[in-house]
């Protein structure tokens, strides 16, 4: 049997709707009745069900069941009960402190351990619209912050550069040379510290003239942001007076 505890000042204020506007009208509430019979009388006398009034103020349907039928057992502890009892009866316009101050009372048999020693659980707490909105606020700000890395790292990484001509280390008999391959569309391209126009697609053909012996061949591409690319070939333009061994030198454009 639920415990009866005594709420003469409280009163349940109900709403029906009459031509179009809200009309307030007083319950009278039983001297006697429990903190869980006030409850589901004012739910009741409001029109409300257990499930509407749960989801209205996020406290699992379950536990507004068990605070209208005093079921202690089924409750996760005084500490949330307070606040579950706060809420629901701010909804059915009762006032929370004497129906706070009852059930504290109707609890007084457990031990100040057993009061807080329970939690709720990770489904309780999924289970309320607070909950959704911190879990959607969350996904968004981990999406965004994976989208800004994303921008970041791709504006902070060296552009495309790939040089098909010439080969690492090649030996050639002619001083006419061209220098090929693709670079990304946006990026400034250069060789040996000229500028280079390269095609839309990216492309590049540049023709150079070599010097006798060891020539080196510096090729850039960079953005405005970010690391550039760099390759470099060494080319041997093999004549009769590199055979003496000359300094390397740099291609002409």
């Amino acid at each position: 049997m639920p415990t009866k505890t005594k709420n003469s000042k409280t009163d349940t204020t109900s709403r029906t709707v009459e031509s179009n506007r809200v009309v307030f009208r007083r319950v009278p509430v039983d001297d006697t009745l429990s903190v869980g019979s006030t409850l589901q009388r004012a739910r009741a006398a409001a029109g409300q069900t257990v499930t509407d009034c749960a989801r209205q103020i996020g406290v699992p349907e379950r536990y507004l069941r068990a605070l209208e039928g005093e079921d202690v057992g089924a409750l996760p502890g005084l500490i949330y009960e307070k606040h579950f009892i706060v809420r629901y009866a701010r909804l059915l316009g009762l006032s929370p402190t004497p129906l706070v101050l009852s059930w504290a009372e109707l609890r007084s048999d457990l031990s100040a351990t057993d009061q807080f020693v329970r939690r709720v659980s990770w489904r309780d707490l999924k289970s309320g619209p607070t909950f959704w909105r911190r879990f959607g606020a969350a996904v968004i700000v981990v999406a965004l912050a994976a989208y800004l890395g994303t921008a970041l790292f791709t504006m902070a990484a060296p552009p495309k550069l790939e040089v098909s001509q010439p080969t690492p280390g090649a030996v050639v008999t002619s001083a006419d040379m061209v220098i090929a391959g693709v670079a990304a569309a946006d990026a400034t391209l250069s060789v040996n510290g000229q500028l280079v126009v390269a095609n839309r697609d990216g492309s590049f053909s540049v023709p150079v003239t070599l010097g006798p012996g060891p020539n080196s061949i510096r090729i850039v591409a960079e953005k405005r942001y970010g690391r550039p690319s760099v390759v470099e070939r060494q080319v041997f333009l093999a004549t009769e007076r590199s055979a003496t061994g000359l300094a390397p030198s740099n291609p002409t454009l």
